[in-house]
C-alpha cells in the first residue's frame, strides 16, 4: 500500500476538539472503496462504537509501521467534526481503520 490514506495524520489537540481540517483527514466519497459505502463490517461497527463513546471489548492487531495513537488521534478528529455527513464519515473511518489497524475482533 502506499497513498494518502494509508497513515494516519498527526493532529492537534485543538483537532481533536474541534476536528480538524477534514479534507486531509477524511477521505472524499469518491475514494472510499464501495464496500465500505455499500456494506457494514466490522471496522462500521468500531467507527460507530467509538463515535456513540461506547465501551469496547475488543482485541484490535496493529498493523506493522502504524503509529497506533496517532491513528485513534486521527480518527477521533475525524469523530469530532461537524462534517461531513455521519454517512460518509462512517463509511471514511471505517475504511481508515481497516488501512491503520491488521484486524478487530468483538469479544
Amino acid at each position: 500500500m502506499s497513498g494518502k490514506w494509508d497513515t494516519p495524520q498527526i493532529v492537534t489537540d485543538t483537532d481533536i476538539a474541534f476536528g480538524g481540517n477534514i479534507d486531509n483527514l477524511l477521505p472524499p466519497l469518491s475514494e472510499i472503496p464501495k464496500e465500505f459505502i455499500n456494506d457494514w463490517t466490522k471496522w462500521h461497527q468500531l467507527a460507530d462504537d467509538l463515535f456513540y463513546d461506547r465501551p469496547l471489548n475488543i482485541t484490535i492487531s496493529d498493523r506493522a509501521g502504524i503509529d497506533v495513537h496517532a491513528a485513534l488521534r486521527h480518527i477521533r478528529a475525524i469523530l469530532n467534526s461537524f462534517k461531513p455527513d455521519h454517512d460518509h464519515k462512517i463509511a471514511g473511518v471505517a475504511f481508515l481503520l481497516s488501512m491503520f489497524y491488521e484486524d478487530i475482533s468483538f469479544e
